[in-house]
């Protein structure tokens, strides 16, 4: 059985995606199609849009044949941290190829890129601590470091998808995994652009038209518009990270430095920063926009505030980010008509699966905390809806398994 691995985090599902999957489809031939998706925060540090359910649904109707949820310790991390454990789930998952888009389809380049990163010889790393010496963010640090070794690379760096992409590249190499790369060029506007062109809007852009759902329908597939249209109607879309202000505030401004400090990232000053910073803004906003600077980008002052609000440690996030095997897979929606397919994919597994949560008993220490942060964040994220069904406690224990 040749299986296809996409990772991704539909956020919502739009034109372009239905466009990377149906590529997908066609140049690989795959008999079974599987998505790792985020599930309820995402690797920019901001609550999903809607919720993971109806993501899977999108990702089913538009001809995913398995959807699997990308624990949160991984999907709320850095572009490296993200790229990891996506990988380490595709190779649990007996994935044969994976498929990403990229803005720049030379491979050949990307994985030079990618082996470089991975090598850290002396030269690429005396630029990079030269860059940082100068203030700036490790990502942009990299950037500019990796360009001056790898000239070619200049442009490349530019783009989100590449960055991505890269980093899948690298995580191969980290794991000596044999899974085949395809890449499918990024058609259409940027990744964070807010260009609306022809049909094909990037999620940042959509995502900037919502709750009007009339303005963000040109760019959507249909069931994407439906579902969306339905979540919204029930209170369960549009969640935004305004949502959590007063939440992420009031946790921050009761913090001393030594809680702080127990955090992934947290440097040396920074638990200062965020504690004075949260005592003179008075909405999230403006506590993000308080402490942005070259240093630290408001990608990661946001995965940082999830990690805070989720009670991420620093061990459970080094820890994760040594694994060499995925602690589970936990499935979150199913295509039927590939329900034979799906037995014998699951009769060769190596890694425990979750299909029912109530009944997963993690073997691991681990594996335990992974999974009490997968909960933890479904439980803080429905919380953040108006939909009083779904921000109940517990909701992975009691919400079924999407099937169409």
């Amino acid at each position: 059985m040749y299986i296809t691995g996409i990772i991704a985090e539909y956020n919502p599902f739009h034109n372009g995606h239905l466009y990377h999957l149906k590529q997908a489809e066609a140049k690989t031939s795959s008999e079974l199609i599987i998505v790792v998706m985020s599930g309820s925060f995402m690797q920019r540090g901001m609550p999903a849009v809607v919720d993971k359910w109806t993501r899977a649904r999108m990702a089913l109707e538009a001809g995913a044949d398995l959807v699997i949820e990308l624990p949160v310790i991984y999907s709320c991390s850095s572009a490296s941290g993200f790229a990891y454990g996506a990988i380490l789930a595709l190779e649990a998952a007996g994935a044969d190829c994976f498929v990403c888009g990229a803005e720049n389809d030379n491979l050949e380049l990307l994985n030079r890129i990618a082996a470089a990163s991975y090598d850290e010889s002396e030269g690429y790393r005396t630029l990079l601590h030269e860059y940082l010496a100068q203030g700036l963010s490790f990502a942009k640090a990299h950037s500019l470091a990796m360009g001056r070794y790898i000239p070619e690379a200049q442009s490349v760096l530019d783009g989100s998808n590449n960055i991505l992409a890269i980093n899948y590249l690298k995580a191969r190499l980290q794991l000596g995994s044999t899974i085949t790369p395809v890449l499918i060029k990024r058609a259409g506007p940027a990744y964070n652009s807010l260009q609306l062109s022809d049909g094909v809007a990037s999620a940042t852009a959509i995502r900037e038209l919502l709750p009007d759902l009339q303005k963000a329908k040109p760019y959507l597939p249909e069931f994407s518009f439906r579902l969306l249209s339905q979540a919204q109607a029930e209170g369960r879309a549009p969640v935004t990270e305004d949502r959590y202000s007063d939440l992420a505030l009031g946790l921050l401004r009761r913090s001393d430095v030594n809680l702080l400090q127990l955090y992934p990232e947290m440097e040396k000053g920074m638990p200062e920063l965020f504690i004075n910073k949260a005592r003179q803004s008075a909405s999230l906003a403006e506590f993000i926009d308080r402490c942005t600077s070259k240093r630290y980008p408001s990608s990661r002052i946001r995965r940082m505030l999830i990690r805070i609000i989720l009670r991420a440690d620093k061990d459970t996030y080094e820890t994760a980010l040594r694994l060499t095997k995925a602690p589970y897979l936990r499935v979150l929606g199913l295509n039927k008509d590939k329900s034979t397919l799906i037995k014998q994919w699951r009769s060769q597994l190596k890694c425990q699966l979750i299909q029912r949560p109530a009944k997963y008993n993690p073997t691991t220490v681990t594996s335990q905390k992974i999974w009490e942060l997968d909960l933890r964040a479904t439980d803080i994220y429905s919380l953040l809806t108006d939909d009083e069904k779904l921000n109940r406690n517990r909701q992975d224990f009691s919400h079924p398994l999407v099937i169409i």
